[in-house]
């Protein structure tokens, strides 16, 4: 139980340093571009966030299939994923060039996407080896610089960094690390082409699955330019980022759930109401930090992004279906076996289609609203589709009824806090949001003790 916590611990730091880090690079290049530069970023980024996860053709999860069985699987692999790296991105540098971007923002952004493409292998084989005290050192401490260095530039030059200046800081800092990485493996290369191709066949219908949710997580902002102004774009990229904290926040569980399940599901070992308590112990922190979001934001805006007007609606909108999506993960380990990894490809792909055509029927309609409303039907069709999944493939007792509770509670918190909330300076917010927050896990760890028999069969405590 220490272990667990310890390395949730490590994995909620290092996630806490990237999360935090890229979030406030937000209003720091807001503030830095300006308006026009930062939507054209806002158009580049999706680009890159789709690539990366593809840069290695799922080799990277391979790897996490692998090692359990094949100590020398990394070495084995990591030439391929090198090759397949470079690849991906060069077509994203074609591709960008091609659809008319400069040849030299296509060529930055590739860079980018390859190092950080890399940079995913490492971070696999940290989790596969147990090492969260790396990923949270090597990648938090990349994130926190880059945070850092355009806080120096906003602090010394003013707004004067240009779009290209922010590409080339990025792409150095991530090399910075990168190679310091491959440097630190003390094992030899040894390309093994069926490792690589049963890596690939492993892993590959899971990076795509994860290319579609970068898809339905960013390219509604396509649709916003297509009805609104720059000025409304990053206005609309500024709830959604402040909403998407609540996905990394929660993702160390997963970082921590996902390889023991990998290992759990090759020795066939029957659930003995673990991943049931595990997850009602996440759905607590999911709804406790939900909460607290809420009644935080409108403090909190201000402070942030002091030029742009705050629109609840639009940010609640966000953050219920960040909520409804952080449990995807968690819920999907029926697709984790070997040979249903497809499964993910298919869930995410008629999530996405949900998104779209939501979207395409509300935007008219609503506007910036409506492509909010529609990506949030996206997410929710994206947790609901692996939680069926998983119920029909996996004989696993979740405990929904006590969740469905807490659920309810949460829920009648933030209606009636909000026009609280609302009014209070920063300080006094951030403790009603803490108390709120304090409350619903006290109340969940009530329900669960209180009402054992809501975990199924055996009635195991969260972690």
């Amino acid at each position: 139980m220490n272990r667990n916590l310890r390395t949730i611990g490590l994995y909620a730091l290092g996630t806490l340093l990237i999360s935090g880090s890229n979030f406030a690079t937000t209003p720091l290049l807001v503030h830095l571009l300006g308006t026009g530069g930062f939507s054209r970023w806002a158009a580049i980024e999706p680009l890159i966030l789709l690539v990366i996860p593809l840069a290695g053709l799922g080799i990277q999860h391979g790897l996490l299939n692998q090692l359990p069985r094949d100590g020398s699987a990394a070495q084995r692999l990591l030439p391929w994923h090198v090759l397949s790296a470079l690849g991906m991105t060069t077509l994203l540098a074609l591709g960008m060039t091609v659809s008319g971007w400069p040849i030299r923002l296509g060529l930055l952004a590739a860079g980018i996407a390859a190092i950080e493409g890399m940079i995913v292998f490492q971070i696999a084989w940290w989790r596969a080896t147990g090492r969260p005290g790396a990923y949270a050192i090597r990648e938090g401490g990349r994130a926190v610089l880059i945070a850092l260095a355009l806080a120096a530039i906003a602090l010394l030059a003013g707004p004067s960094l240009s779009l290209d200046g922010y590409l080339i800081l990025r792409l150095a800092l991530g090399a910075t690390f990168l190679l310091p990485a491959l440097l630190a493996v003390n094992w030899p290369w040894s390309p093994d082409p069926a490792k690589a191709g049963k890596a690939i066949a492993y892993g590959l219908p899971i990076v795509l699955a994860s290319a579609i949710v970068v898809a339905l997580m960013n390219f509604d902002r396509y649709a916003v330019l297509a009805i609104a102004s720059n000025a409304d774009l990053t206005a609309y990229v500024a709830h959604a980022r402040l909403a998407q904290v609540l996905g990394p926040a929660l993702a160390p569980f997963f970082f921590w759930l996902a390889p023991l399940a990998v290992a759990r599901l090759h020795a066939k070992t029957a659930d003995t109401g673990f991943f049931g308590a595990s997850f009602f112990g996440f759905a607590g922190a999911d709804l406790a930090l939900t909460l607290a979001l809420w009644l935080l934001a409108p403090a909190l805006w201000p402070i942030l992004f002091p030029g742009i007007a705050f629109d609840p609606l639009l940010f609640g909108l966000f953050l219920a279906g960040m909520a409804v999506f952080a449990c995807g993960n968690p819920l999907s380990l029926g697709s984790l076996r070997e040979g249903r990894t497809a499964t993910a490809l298919v869930v995410t792909g008629l999530a996405a289609l949900a998104g779209l055509c939501a979207i395409a029927l509300l935007a008219p309609r609503w506007g910036v609203h409506g492509i909010a409303a529609g990506k949030t039907v996206g997410l929710c069709a994206y947790a609901l589709g692996f939680a069926l999944h998983t119920r029909r493939t996996l004989s696993i007792a979740y405990p929904w009824p006590a969740i469905a509770i807490v659920t309810g509670l949460t829920v009648i918190l933030a209606v009636a806090l909000y026009p609280l909330a609302a009014r209070l300076a920063f300080p006094a917010a951030s403790a009603l949001a803490a108390t709120a927050a304090a409350f619903v896990l006290f109340a969940a760890w009530s329900i669960w003790r209180l009402r054992p028999d809501f975990a199924g069969k055996t009635g195991s405590a969260p972690p």
